[in-house]
């Protein structure tokens, strides 16, 4: 089942629900601290092989016994299941724990996304309904939405689910868009087009004349956010080591 689902490689997030010991509905101290890794290898159909953590320089050998809430980043989108580590031990120069599912591998439509802090220069075209309407009948959405000059933004933080910057333009809530978020990933430029709606908009009290929106996106295609996803994913991993030194 494991194998038909998940590869090695994939990056996994891993939280602390309880001791076993306890009462699964007791929560202990740092029972919502997420940790972060990557399967290592797919021993059966209910045990894995995963990286130990690693937070400021140092291994984090996760406690036997343990159960944790695990999201798996697939090629196929998101998975989780909850599992319990059952050893732990250093093979070769990995540090490796060693988990069993205890319940089924299922989808995971997350609701809530991981938000990376950033400054990134964006594109965006606000659309009316008459260009909304073509907009979403034109096969080259890229091409449509370049047809008219595009304002410029600044991001300040990208999730999966939606984006939040600043412009020196006014806009409203509820607005529809077209941005065009530009990434270095995996020593490629990519240039993602998405749709967007406007959730929220504000004048910045100490800088009069620029406007901060948060946009939820619409309409994206499942393989476009699993790579960002994974992208944040990978510069937050990056982020910690930077900091580490």
């Amino acid at each position: 089942m494991l194998s038909k689902i998940l590869s090695v490689g994939n990056k996994v997030e891993l939280k602390k629900v309880a001791n076993p010991i306890i009462d699964d509905l007791i929560e202990i101290g740092d029972s919502h601290k997420t940790y972060f890794s990557q399967i290592y290898d797919i021993m059966d159909d209910n045990r894995m092989k995963i990286g130990m953590p690693i937070e400021a320089g140092k291994v984090i050998p996760l406690e036997i016994n343990f159960r944790y809430d695990c999201c798996f980043y697939t090629t196929n989108g998101l998975y989780q299941c909850r599992v319990v580590v059952v050893d732990r031990y250093k093979e070769g120069s990995i540090y490796v724990l060693v988990v069993e599912t205890i319940t089924e591998l299922q989808k995971y439509q997350r609701r809530q996304y991981y938000r990376l802090g950033c400054t990134l220069d964006i594109r965006y075209r606000i659309l009316d309904k008459h260009e909304f309407d073509e907009f979403m009948q034109t096969p080259d959405k890229e091409e449509y939405a370049n047809r008219k000059p595009m304002e410029k933004g600044v991001a300040l933080d990208i999730s999966g689910g939606g984006v939040r910057f600043t412009s020196e333009r006014e806009h409203k809530k509820n607005d529809e868009m077209f941005l065009l978020l530009e990434i270095n990933y995996d020593g490629d430029e990519k240039i993602y087009g998405i749709l967007g709606r406007i959730i929220s908009c504000e004048e910045l009290i100490n800088k009069p004349g620029t406007y901060e929106y948060r946009v939820e996106y619409r309409n994206m295609q499942g393989g476009v956010r699993e790579e960002l996803i994974k992208y944040i994913f990978d510069e937050e991993r990056k982020r910690r080591k930077r900091i580490i030194g």
